[in-house]
């Protein structure tokens, strides 16, 4: 499995921003709120308070979506012709970290 990394960069005009990477080259920058809304999709799907089976965001400084689809394993992340699967403790531990 690819290392996930969350860092903190800064926006010139959103401030400060959470970058998600989940493999070279394939990185999200959330605010805030974005953040929020993802780890809060993240708990729900991970402790099966929602059936939903895919999970879509368009962040405001990203040039590109957050597109996974959810399976038993964890959230399977479709980005620039790439797969990658978060399981379920990489995502528990990434929405704790997206609360920040």
């Amino acid at each position: 499995m690819t290392a996930v990394t969350l860092t903190t960069v800064q926006h010139k005009l959103l401030g400060p921003l959470l970058c998600l990477t989940v493999a070279p080259g394939l990185a999200w920058n959330f605010t805030r709120d974005e953040a929020l809304t993802l780890a809060r999709a993240m708990i729900a799907l991970g402790h099966k308070r929602s059936l939903a089976n895919e999970v879509y965001l368009s962040p405001q400084a990203c040039d590109h979506e957050f597109y996974a689809k959810v399976t038993d394993e964890g959230f399977l992340v479709l980005a620039d012709a790439q797969e990658v699967l978060l399981d379920w403790d990489v995502l528990s531990t990434l929405a704790e970290e997206l609360t920040y």
